[in-house]
């Protein structure tokens, strides 16, 4: 069994949190990472655990199997989990075609007594998509860019007149930058959302800025800023594309808008990507599962070393 300290609340340090976290901290942490063993983020997390005596391991979701009889069962790799397994589980690595299997997995590890670190899979109805993000964005009164869902063709010819060209079209599901798109005429428009099934894109206004800024957020905390910029003649700045992060100095401002964003969609460890335009700042997209090695290089910052110090104390 773990040894834990005496247990107390307390809330996320963030100024828009709903939720209350039942807080003990492990003197010795069996952690559970659900995630691309490979990735370079979780074997940070995972030497990070290691170094601090916690025992941590990585484990593809392909590795997890589920069943129920007069009980229900979890397993990794036909071996059965019981409540003195792990005390927590980190889920990474996640992927919108598999939403269904973490969510129905989380809520099982919680009867089970192993806390799970993700708190949008067990408090509040989950939606993955990018448009549930936005109008949660928007009513937690943050700057988003105009944004609408292309259900239909009347949508998207709608867009003709509510949108100033050129625009962004993205996959309302997606990560790494792919299948977006910009367009810069209604042809564009109709090529790029032909190219995948009805009710799967979104229409974005396009923030014309040299770079994106990502504010890395744990527990309510800004650890730092990155300035990302594209290559020539990209306007993606994804790590996968080739961008290259700097180290930045993020204000006050953004700071208040990347901790207050991952509060409002309740998102412990978080990427907030944002950029300026006109001067106003505007939120692209909060990641739930951010990356973390070029973040780490480019500002010497130790993103692992946060992460545990929250796992040992949720």
């Amino acid at each position: 069994m773990s040894r834990k300290a005496t247990s107390i609340n307390c809330r996320l340090a963030t100024p828009l949190t709903s939720y209350a976290l039942r807080v003990t901290h492990y003197d010795f942490m069996k952690l559970l990472i659900l995630g691309n063993p490979e990735s370079p983020g979780n074997i940070r997390i995972n030497e990070e655990a290691t170094a601090r005596g916690h025992l941590a391991r990585v484990v593809h979701m392909e590795s997890i199997s589920m069943s129920v009889d007069e009980d229900e069962h979890i397993f990794i790799d036909n071996v059965e989990l019981t409540h003195d397994s792990y005390d927590v589980a980190l889920f990474r690595d996640m992927h919108p075609q598999f939403i269904s299997a973490y969510l129905s997995l989380a809520q099982a590890l919680e009867r089970k007594h192993i806390t799970v670190a993700n708190p949008a899979l067990i408090d509040v109805p989950f939606v993955w998509n990018k448009l549930h993000q936005m109008m949660k964005l928007k009513s937690a009164q943050l700057p988003v860019p105009q944004t609408s869902f292309l259900t239909h063709k009347t949508s998207i010819d709608s867009i003709e007149t509510s949108f100033k060209f050129p625009i962004i079209i993205k996959p309302i599901h997606g990560s790494h930058g792919t299948d977006i798109r910009r367009c810069d005429t209604m042809d564009d428009v109709r090529r790029a959302v032909a190219s995948g099934p009805v009710g799967t894109f979104i229409a974005q206004e396009y923030l014309d800025a040299p770079h994106d800024f990502r504010v890395f957020v744990v527990n309510g905390v800004a650890l730092g800023a990155v300035k990302k910029i594209p290559v020539d003649g990209e306007f993606r700045s994804n790590t996968d594309l080739d961008a290259q992060f700097e180290s930045f100095d993020m204000t006050d401002h953004m700071r208040d808008i990347a901790v207050s964003a991952a509060a409002a969609l309740q998102i412990p460890i978080a990427g907030v990507d944002m950029r300026e335009h006109n001067g106003e700042m505007k939120i692209l997209e909060v990641n739930r599962n951010p990356g973390f090695q070029h973040f780490e290089a480019a500002t010497n910052i130790n993103v692992a070393k946060s992460i545990i110090d929250f796992l040992e104390t949720i």
